[in-house]
């Protein structure tokens, strides 16, 4: 299933987790139980766990090691500068402006993707006015 639901993660004690999506409980596979006792913060464990059990078509981690785990578990990943791209690509705001509130924020990027980033979305800008 592909769709966002409200999730919570409920401790049951050692090795007894279960998700709730709505009114419905998912127990962890063992795959899952697995990422739940890996290094990552809980947050990250928690939907990395859940993105293993649902299948959704992409997940959102900035943390470079969530996604680097995320990748190593075979599940698409992407980070928020990914998301304000992908934003961009399909008009639906301005990359230069989300950059720069992105700025404003104590959210932390590698200057050279934001550079890349904003460079793809000059040339694509200039495209589309021709």
């Amino acid at each position: 299933m592909n769709s966002w639901l409200p999730m919570r993660l409920q401790w049951c004690g050692p090795g007894r987790v279960t998700f709730r999506t709505g009114l419905k409980f998912v127990p962890p596979t063992p795959r899952c139980a697995t990422i739940l006792a890996g290094s990552l913060d809980l947050g990250e464990r928690a939907a990395l766990a859940l993105a293993v059990a649902r299948q959704p078509s992409i997940l959102l981690i900035d943390e470079r090691k969530g996604a680097e785990v995320t990748r190593a578990q075979g599940l698409p990943v992407t980070g928020t500068l990914g998301i304000l791209d992908e934003a961009a690509r399909r008009e639906l705001i301005s990359l230069p402006e989300a950059v720069e509130r992105l700025k404003q924020t104590s959210f932390r990027y590698p200057k050279t993707i934001v550079e890349r980033l904003l460079a793809e979305d000059a040339k694509r800008r200039s495209g589309r006015q021709e």
